[in-house]
């Protein structure tokens, strides 16, 4: 399947595939990220059917990805600033509400999101790169990616 072939080349037997009903479903564990020695977990599911708004994309260009840490979200990420802050807090601020990854505006041109054209690899590495970011965010307080304001303009 051209949407795999990349990263089964990359992950190979790292990378489960589950098909169930509605739902497609991929995953990687021990998934390293680029200054934390804590491994994490990534979930990509393809649904056919979903409770969320997909914003004029189709259910194939938007993807539910999922990740983290694997221990408690609520310790402090070793090497972080001893800043006092409520239980949870380090977590992104770049998240849906159920905990996926907010990695690309809906409403932006092909080019600046992902497509199934760019094929699963591609899709692994942007949330790779989305998690190398909510850590810098906790140690440095700043996004260092390029971001855009959350949510959509009201309409008068």
């Amino acid at each position: 399947m051209p949407l795999e072939r990349d990263a089964r080349r990359r992950y190979r037997d790292q990378l489960r595939v589950t098909i169930a009903y509605r739902m497609l479903t991929y995953e990687l564990t021990d998934f390293a990220v680029v200054g934390d020695e804590v491994p994490y977990w990534l979930r990509i599911e393809f649904r056919a059917a979903v409770g969320y708004d997909w914003y004029g994309l189709t259910a194939e260009e938007f993807p539910r990805v999922k990740a983290g840490r694997f221990h408690n979200f609520d310790e402090v990420p070793p090497g972080a600033p001893a800043v006092r802050r409520p239980a949870g807090q380090w977590r992104s601020p770049h998240r849906y509400s159920d905990g996926a990854l907010c990695m690309w505006y809906p409403k932006d041109p092909p080019e600046r999101r992902w497509v199934p054209a760019d094929g699963l690899l591609a899709l692994i590495e942007m949330a790779h790169n989305h998690l190398f970011a909510e850590r810098y965010h906790w140690l440095h307080d700043r996004w260092p990616l390029d971001e855009v304001p959350h949510g959509f303009a009201k309409v008068a």
